[in-house]
């Protein structure tokens, strides 16, 4: 069974995530930080529209940098709208539905 903590510690990690590829008011997007955020075998799975995506973090990071940070991302900023974490020993699994601002 998880802790309150673990759950804070988790929704930290989170916010950190999403905030990485903020490049709003010039800010120039720590994209590098995700490495940080992961084991070097972590893997990121996106699902839209029933498609599922799975990236090592370089094949993540990669093209995210390049629009991040080449102008074709301006003001881009994304947050967390609903989620659910669950935790089963040492392994954490978030679900997130998240949305994009682009000004």
């Amino acid at each position: 069974m998880s802790s309150n903590n673990d759950l804070n510690l988790i929704n930290n990690l989170t916010s950190q995530f999403f905030d990485v590829f903020t490049n709003t008011s010039n800010r120039i997007p720590n994209v590098s930080a995700l490495k940080e955020m992961f084991i070097k075998e972590g893997i990121i799975t996106s699902n839209t529209d029933g498609n599922t995506l799975i990236y090592s973090i370089d094949s993540f990071m990669a093209p995210r940098i390049e629009m991040l940070t080449n102008g074709t991302l301006l003001n881009f900023s994304e947050y967390e709208v609903s989620h659910k974490t669950e935790i089963y020993n040492t392994i954490a699994i978030g679900f997130v539905i998240m949305r994009n601002l682009e000004n």
